[in-house]
């Protein structure tokens, strides 16, 4: 049985996943699922010894960025953004 969770961490192999009941997995991310990034909304199953995502669900929106020519996901489904900047110092 299958169940929605979110993701909170992510690195280039493993993500964590904040499930429903407040507990976070492991997993290990698949080539199919590379394009992963926190905040996305995910279907996964738990077995004894690990835990599998089986599919993303829709993005509300995507933020990322682009280095020489490839783009980062950054996090998804976004409610606010705060940008915070400081002047230079006067002195």
């Amino acid at each position: 049985m299958s169940s929605l969770g979110r993701i909170v961490s992510a690195t280039r192999r493993y993500v964590t996943v904040a499930s429903g009941n407040g507990t976070f997995l492991d997993a290990e991310v698949t080539p199919k699922f590379k394009d992963i990034s926190i905040g996305d909304l995910v279907e996964f199953i738990k077995s004894d010894s690990n835990t599998s995502i089986i599919d993303i669900k829709q993005r509300k929106n995507l933020f990322s960025r682009s280095y020489q020519g490839k783009t980062k996901y950054l996090s998804s489904n976004v409610d606010r953004i705060f940008v915070v900047t400081a002047p230079p110092p006067l002195f």
